[in-house]
């Protein structure tokens, strides 16, 4: 079974792109996420196949790029280092 992770902010989004993967009726565990913390522990504890990224993931932050700051982490992960990425942004 494909692993999908968000990382996303906006619960609104997070619904939509749920709806999406599930349209494709295919057999997908999805994992989503708010804060990079829970994130990168759960990549770490499981194999995720696509990651789906908000480049801004805290609005109170000016210039905030946390979700840019995510996939530079996981791609320091031998496992991630070729792993497909979504960069979602508003």
């Amino acid at each position: 079974m494909k692993k999908v992770l968000i990382l996303e902010d906006n619960p609104i989004t997070v619904v939509y792109l749920k709806q999406i993967i599930d349209e494709m009726d295919i057999k997908i565990d999805i994992y989503s996420f708010d804060t990079v913390q829970d994130a990168y522990q759960c990549a770490l504890e499981h194999h995720i196949d696509l990651f789906l990224v908000d480049v801004i993931l805290d609005t109170k932050v000016p210039g905030d790029t946390s979700g840019l700051k995510f996939i530079e982490n996981i791609r320091k992960v031998q496992s991630y280092v070729l792993a497909p990425v979504i960069v979602l942004t508003a």
